[in-house]
């Protein structure tokens, strides 16, 4: 009992490559690359019983990352994960948390200049 394979069909949406990376305790981390537009699958395992958690981290080109966790079935199942611009549909519901945003990091930047500047100006 415990042993199980969760089949992730993954289906990319947006215009740029994503690698999908689901890591599972005690088990090999899986991994699979989804070209922009394209379909893949991933195959999921666990070996315990109990409560099992897979972490997922997709990495687009342009450097963006979405992380989210799932719980992986003591019997094997089929989920559908759905990758869009910013976010992620896991079996239909919105899922993840964008980690990094190449978009954000440029407008950080961008906004560090104009602080010192703000503060030099107080002072």
């Amino acid at each position: 009992m415990g042993n199980a394979t969760t089949t992730l069909q993954v289906t990319n949406e947006t215009a740029r490559k994503a690698t999908v990376i689901a890591t599972v305790p005690k088990q090999p981390q899986v991994a699979g690359v989804i070209p922009a537009g394209d379909t893949g699958v991933l195959l999921v395992k666990r070996a315990q019983p109990g409560s099992v958690k897979a972490k997922v981290v997709v990495t687009y080109d342009n450097g963006d990352q979405i992380e989210f966790r799932f719980g992986v079935e003591d019997h094997d199942v089929t989920d559908k994960l759905v990758l869009r611009d910013k976010s992620i549909l896991y079996n239909g519901q919105s899922r993840g948390r964008l980690l990094m945003s190449t978009g954000r990091l440029a407008s950080l930047h961008r906004a560090a200049p104009r602080a010192a500047a703000a503060a030099a100006a107080a002072a």
